[in-house]
């Protein structure tokens, strides 16, 4: 079984960046006069030990930095840090503790220093190999965070829009369908690249444009398994059968490896996530979409059929 386990409808555990620092908030006051300083494992607990660091106004730094035995820094609206005392207590935090071996092999690696150590991690969940000595609340696996999204090695187990994704949607002057459009998709600035090769890549550009397609995700560093465009001979037929959705779906729904779907547009995504059963995770509202019944799905795969049943039919020219 893979990080989404196999079931179709198995709701996905999201944490979003003001989720994250929301949950720090409600909980740094547990930790109030009990650490000198916080110490974040790179990169995400960096991101999590500095939002601690800031609720309870103590100094804060990486793992290195510590490890090299440099003094935190500071801004100007922050009080100098005190003169370093012979044995410190220091909190060493992670963003989440999946095995829990990140924080085991880090407090193990200054165990020389001599500090008191103790281990954080935000989220955690009931199956860690080794627990941390703290965590702030109990996430349970599947789970996706805002801040690692696109670097997961799970990716492969995903399809992606592309459009509104990994970079942005063309404008009104630029969708022209041609000359316009071919410099759009030769030039647009890449907005999210995977670290990890992706699954699939879903999109509603048309399959003539696969050449130009192809050559700027390989420029921007894009690794995927497929591309599947729409095959409609212009964007004046694709605006007349509005096959967004469905189509996305269509793709989603049958790959059974496939567990999460990232969308640009609100509105699709919540299509998509009934027509397939399966959640959609949105880059408009920042959240995940589940299927609203089970007579939604029914009727989108109506909706679905109808569209592959008109393509069959158009002359095959397209």
């Amino acid at each position: 079984m893979d990080k989404f386990g196999s079931e179709r409808r198995k709701k996905v555990n999201y944490k979003s960046v003001n989720d994250l620092f929301d949950t720090i908030r409600r909980n740094s006051f547990r930790l109030q006069k009990k650490y000198d300083l916080i110490v974040g494992i790179p990169r995400s607990g960096c991101l999590a030990a500095y939002g601690v660091a800031l609720n309870l106004n103590l100094p804060a730094q990486s793992l290195q930095e510590y490890k090299l035995g440099l003094a935190p820094e500071h801004g100007t609206t922050r009080a100098p840090v005190s003169e370093k005392k012979a044995k410190r207590r220091v909190l060493i935090v992670d963003d989440s503790a999946h095995s829990g071996r990140s924080l085991e092999i880090a407090k193990n690696s200054i165990a020389q220093i001599g500090d008191e150590v103790t281990t954080c991690a935000i989220y955690s969940h009931n199956k860690c190999e080794v627990e941390p000595d703290l965590y702030f609340e109990q996430v349970s696996i599947p789970r996706v965070f805002e801040w690692n999204l696109f670097h997961r090695t799970d990716t492969i187990n995903m399809c992606f829009d592309l459009d509104g994704v990994f970079c942005e949607d063309p404008t009104d002057y630029e969708n022209d369908d041609g000359e316009k459009y071919k410099t759009f998709i030769n030039n647009v600035a890449a907005k999210n690249i995977p670290t990890y090769e992706i699954g699939d890549i879903v999109s509603a550009r048309l399959e003539k444009y696969r050449p130009q397609t192809e050559q700027w995700l390989k420029k921007n560093g894009i690794k995927y398994r497929n591309l599947h465009l729409i095959d409609l001979p212009s964007a004046v037929e694709r605006q007349k059968l509005a096959p967004h959705a469905s189509f996305k779906a269509s793709i989603y729904g049958r790959l059974t490896e496939s567990k999460l779907f990232i969308e640009s547009d609100a509105r699709q995504a919540r299509e998509i996530a009934d027509m397939t059963g399966k959640p959609v995770f949105c880059m408009e509202t920042n959240d995940i979409f589940y299927p609203h019944s089970i007579g939604n799905i029914a009727k989108n795969k109506v909706r679905d059929l109808k569209y592959r049943i008109l393509k069959k039919i158009r002359p095959k020219s397209w």
